[in-house]
């Protein structure tokens, strides 16, 4: 099975020609510019969301990119980016309102805009194959009581990648979050489990569920083995066997209430987070855990005031996350080697939820 965030996107600076009287071209060079994608969700109330660059090499980053770049702002909050592999495009996912934006990401085109608008409802995160996007939406909610909101019909709008035609919706349970496709299957973190649904038939095939843990699955990621993690908050991390659709064990390791898990390139180590507060909810300290898989041990690997999101580059296995300031004024972006060192800290945009990553080819 094949998971990957990072993708190469070849731009040539150069054409070459073989005539009749040069058989041999010039060498041609390569640079490899390894770029992280900070996404910054901004305040819900302003729909200030924006989308920043950060360099690897040379630890540069340029903030709000689609305004410098086309003078245009998303005006919403941003809650999960995709990048396709195949063609370098960047599909921002965006609550209030709730929309799909397109932009490309080497030359930071905008493609689309307010896209699928009748078809979503409060959508959250995407996954893709070659032929369909797959978007959760966690749907209309309901009050559950003491100020409480569940969303109890979920679904995943399935979109024609050629047409744009939003073609489905399928049932997947409640309080639907993050979405992973394998093969001829989506498996969905929900509010009762993880749902496996079948793409041939489009229909719920299975709710994986988690035996000690309370509460909904967020975020998924897989190992080198090919294991599914699903992360709870709370709780833990869930191994699940996607051969047989069954959880093999649980690990109890501090998790965030977002839920949001990385991890490395070579797939054997975990890092989640959780910020901790004092009664008025007022952030007090927060902490990066790595887990190893292999001996199921975590330990503390990064501590400050207040994280919301956490990533591994695949590139350079360096590990992200970012101080939020309460949402109040810029985030700051915090960069770590794999042992733990910070390297650097940057300001980005408000509220920094998640990363993704890619690598631009350049020839000379």
């Amino acid at each position: 099975m094949k998971h990957t965030k990072q993708f190469f996107l070849l731009l040539l600076a150069g054409v070459f020609y073989l005539s009749a009287c040069n058989f041999q071209s010039d060498p041609v060079e390569y640079t490899y510019d390894n770029v992280m994608m900070v996404v910054n969700q901004g305040n819900f109330s302003e729909g200030n969301g924006t989308l920043a660059y950060y360099h690897e090499t040379g630890q540069e980053i340029e903030n709000n990119v689609l305004y410098a770049a086309n003078g245009y702002n998303l005006g919403a909050i941003i809650q999960s980016v995709a990048i396709s592999s195949s063609n370098g495009n960047v599909f921002v996912i965006c609550n209030n309102p709730g929309k799909v934006e397109v932009f490309n990401a080497v030359t930071k085109t905008v493609l689309g805009t307010e896209l699928f608008k009748d078809d979503l409802s409060d959508p959250r995160y995407m996954a893709m194959d070659d032929n369909y996007l797959y978007i959760t939406n966690w749907g209309p909610a309901q009050d559950a009581g003491g100020g409480w909101l569940t969303y109890p019909n979920s679904y995943v709008l399935r979109v024609n990648r050629y047409s744009g035609e939003a073609v489905d919706k399928i049932p997947c349970g409640s309080d639907a979050e993050d979405i992973i496709s394998i093969g001829n299957k989506l498996y969905v973190a929900t509010g009762e489990g993880v749902v496996v649904i079948n793409k041939s038939s489009k229909t719920m095939e299975d709710t994986i569920i988690a035996p000690a843990f309370t509460g909904g699955a967020k975020h998924l990621v897989a190992d080198k083995r090919d294991q599914l993690w699903a992360s709870y908050p709370g709780g833990g991390l869930l191994k699940i066997n996607p051969q047989t659709d069954e959880a093999v064990e649980e690990i109890s390791i501090p998790v965030d209430w977002m839920g949001q898990i990385a991890i490395n390139v070579e797939a054997d180590k975990i890092y989640t987070y959780k910020t901790t507060f004092d009664v008025s909810y007022i952030a007090q300290e927060a902490k990066v855990y790595e887990l190893d898989i292999a001996t199921k041990t975590y330990k503390d690997f990064a501590t400050g005031t207040y994280f919301y999101s956490i990533g591994v580059s695949p590139a350079t296995g360096n590990v992200y996350t970012a101080e939020v300031n309460n949402f109040s004024s810029n985030s700051e972006l915090l960069v770590y080697d794999a042992s733990g060192t910070l390297l650097c800290r940057r300001l980005t945009g408000i509220g920094t939820c998640d990363f993704k990553f890619f690598s631009i080819i350049n020839t000379k």
